[in-house]
């Protein structure tokens, strides 16, 4: 093994750790990107916000059945009808692996994404009706909750209020990573009707088109990126991933005139699609394609590549595209 600080010369910086034949490979990856990630929604008590089941009973109204007894705090079961507007898809850390994202349940957005404010009191009684009587029976316990007392103010800010939503967290083009898992593993964002909204256990990169997203998260699903980001990882008894990790690394700005850029686009693309038709024997290939072509943006020779592959397997990586992920409630 080798190590190196991230910061030449800076003893005190965060520091690179690798098997030494991949480190001049690695050095390579390293540099700093303008692009940034988010955290996913906090609410610091799912139970009242997350959906067990969501039911179209008529236009605009759906019937929900609360998941009363996930998370530290266990609240009451409630079964009740409410406006379909703010139930949108949940992904939490579970539902995302290498290659793929699927929502597994619905989370009550009382969040306005454009203010990033709670939806306003009055707009909540009076538009939201149903939903602001089931948000009443959870009040008490709703402004006990340790994060709205530290970060909100409960003369303006409503008692629905949650944490970490923007208009990034509703946008139609995201790569979706996990916080915490062994090796660094990430994934577009299904297209939906309804956006899909990313849990507190899941980072995410907002871009502007379909195209940049592939091109992003097969950069980021490429080996070189892969081992950078496990040998620069916090470790406790798994590694954590965070959105400032992202800034470490020396990705370029998504071109559409770049072919390079558009196969690697088109890497991901075929790799998403192997994984949802169950094609996994097609995956080899293509993501060895990517890995050449991801080594020539950090202009990786084939000796180094080799070397960072080889690390790879000897660590024991062995992607696992429906794996389980640490326990996210």
């Amino acid at each position: 093994m080798g190590a190196i600080p991230m910061l030449p010369g800076i003893t005190n910086s965060a520091w690179l750790t690798a098997p030494a034949k991949a480190i001049p490979g690695l050095k390579k990856v390293m540099g700093k990107s303008q692009i940034k990630a988010h955290a996913g929604v906090c609410t610091w008590m799912n139970g009242v916000f997350w959906l067990k089941s969501v039911t179209p009973i008529r236009t605009g109204r759906v019937r929900i059945l609360n998941w009363h007894d996930v998370g530290k705090i266990k609240v009451d079961s409630v079964d009740t009808v409410i406006e379909e507007e703010l139930v949108y898809p949940l992904l939490r850390g579970r539902d995302v692996h290498r290659w793929v994202s699927k929502p597994s349940t619905h989370i009550l957005l009382t969040q306005d994404p454009t203010t990033r404010t709670g939806v306003e009191r009055g707009e909540m009684k009076s538009k939201y009706r149903l939903t602001h009587e089931y948000l009443l029976k959870f009040e008490s316990l709703l402004q006990k909750r340790p994060g709205y007392v530290k970060y909100f103010d409960p003369k303006k800010d409503p008692f629905w209020t949650i944490y970490n939503v923007g208009e990034y967290s509703v946008s139609p083009y995201r790569v979706l990573f996990k916080e915490l898992t062994d090796f660094f593993q990430c994934a577009v964002v299904e297209a939906s009707a309804k956006p899909a909204i990313a849990d507190t256990k899941l980072r995410f990169i907002e871009c502007q088109s379909e195209e940049e997203a592939h091109f992003l998260c097969g950069l980021l699903n490429s080996s070189p990126a892969v081992l950078f980001l496990y040998s620069t990882a916090t470790w406790v008894q798994t590694a954590d991933y965070q959105a400032s990790d992202i800034s470490r690394i020396a990705l370029p700005r998504f071109a559409a005139s770049n072919k390079l850029h558009t196969k690697i686009c088109g890497c991901s693309q075929k790799c998403h699609k192997a994984v949802a038709e169950g094609k996994r024997s097609d995956l080899e290939k293509i993501e060895r394609e990517l890995d050449e072509a991801a080594a020539q943006i950090w202009n990786i020779n084939d000796d180094e590549l080799k070397a960072i592959e080889d690390s790879l397997s000897d660590l024991g990586f062995s992607p696992d595209y429906e794996d389980v992920s640490e326990d996210d409630d």
